[in-house]
Formats: structure tokens, sequence, C-alpha cells
């Protein structure tokens, strides 16, 4: 006798700010999106929202700074001197076009 088993398989659930691998649900209205921090050093996922000059980061942990780039939020993993990153997320450094230094945390 065969006997079949259908097990309904669900996508991982990821938190705000969170890395997460495409196809990753994230919850409280986050989207696990590709990377849109510049330059080629970073590609990976995290759970992020959409943001813009009116829009601002959502639910940014305590203790912490967000910002928006390319529309998307990070957290500023300078944030009172330190290059502290939740989610065991690594403190990454980036440049803009006048060499100014950013520090953000990424997956």
């Amino acid at each position: 006798m065969l006997v079949a088993s259908c097990g309904g398989s669900s996508a991982p659930t990821d938190y705000p700010y969170e890395s997460c691998y495409a196809g990753d649900v994230c919850t409280d209205g986050f989207d696990c999106l590709a990377s849109s921090l510049p330059g080629t050093t970073y590609a990976g996922y995290s759970c992020t929202s959409y943001c813009d000059s009116f829009t601002p980061c959502a639910q940014v942990p305590s203790g912490l700074t967000a910002a928006c780039v390319n529309n998307q939020c990070y957290l500023d993993c300078t944030y009172a001197g330190t290059d502290y990153c939740p989610f065991d997320q690594a403190c990454g450094r980036y440049y803009d076009q006048y060499s100014t230094e950013y520090d953000y945390c990424t997956p």
C-alpha cells in the first residue's frame, strides 16, 4: 500500500532588518529585497522597507538609527561610535561620489 503525505511547506519568516533569502517572508510589512547599496562588494538580501524623502524608515530597533539608501532602509552601524549590527550582520563601509564614508549593516 502506497501512502502519500501532502505537507505544505512555507517560506522562512524573517524580522525587520534581518538577513533573508529570496522568497522568504518578512514580518510587519517589510519585504525581502536584494541590496540597493552602492558598490559591487556586497550582494545579498535583507528584510527592508521602502523609504524616500517623504517616507522615513519604519520600526528601527531601539538604540539604533536607519538611513534611506536608494529607496531602501539600512541600519547605521556607527551610531554612538560603535560598529554594532544586530542579527549577525556585518558593518559594511560605503563611499559616495565625494568619498564620504557611510557605514551600514549588511547581511
